[in-house]
């Protein structure tokens, strides 16, 4: 019976490894995607796969004085798709403060549940061992039923955030097929400054792009997708 009880907890433990998600290496305190970019579109029958991240800061004012961030935890998250569910990085689900979490949202929408899905977030932090909840306001789902998807939109779905950019951008798109292409970045005058060989999958693509040696400035991304280059301006600061 031990035996089988610690094969049980070998395979629980690794399934939960599985299951998590890495944190980005954002390196500003905030929550990546911020509400401005929000979070990827869905379609119906291709699964999804969307990472936040939130970079926990060191402290915080309370009345004008400057006090410990212990943890900052996630209490719920309600709204979601029925086919999609999150887990966490975390198994206490709280991160302490000066650290970096983050959550993994993934599933295979069905075609009924088209449509849009605001999201309920609520945290807790504790500050200086005092607890105080608060809620997460302006994330949201779209998701894209198969009567509504444009195939050649679908192929080129193209995001990068957070923009501005200080450190490390994330940059993420959907293919219809699996690919080699590369990531260009020029700077203000059309010069090419970094080109970046990236294997392409079929469905989301994440990839993160350090830029914190760039100097500050507009830039400009290219990515060749099936054939056809998107351009997507940035600011570094």
């Amino acid at each position: 019976m031990r035996n089988i009880l610690f094969c049980f907890s070998l395979v629980f433990i690794s399934f939960l490894s599985n299951a998590q998600c890495i944190p980005d290496s954002f390196s500003k305190p905030n929550i990546y995607p911020d509400t401005i970019r929000n979070l990827d579109t869905a379609y119906a029958n291709q699964y999804y796969e969307m990472k936040m991240t939130a970079v926990i800061p060191v402290d915080t004012l309370v009345f004008g004085n400057r006090m410990p961030i212990d943890s900052i935890g996630l209490i719920s998250l309600t709204g979601l798709p029925a086919s999609l569910s999150y887990v966490s990085n975390s198994l206490s689900g709280y991160w302490k403060g000066g650290t970096s979490g983050c959550i993994l949202i993934s599933g295979t929408p069905q075609n009924n549940e088209n449509g849009v899905y605001p999201l309920n977030i609520m945290v807790r932090a504790f500050v200086a061992g005092v607890p105080a909840d608060y809620p997460v306001k302006g994330y949201k789902i779209v998701v894209i039923g198969n009567s509504s998807i444009n195939k050649s939109d679908l192929s080129h779905q193209v995001s990068f955030y957070p923009n501005p950019s200080f450190d490390i951008a994330s940059l993420r798109f959907y293919s219809s097929e699996n690919a080699e292409t590369f990531i260009i970045l020029n700077n203000s005058i059309g010069k090419i400054i970094r080109k970046i060989p990236v294997t392409v999958s079929a469905g989301h693509n994440s990839v993160l792009i350090p830029i914190s040696d760039l100097p500050k400035g507009n830039y400009f991304l290219q990515i060749n997708i099936n054939q056809q280059i998107i351009t997507f301006p940035f600011i570094k600061y």
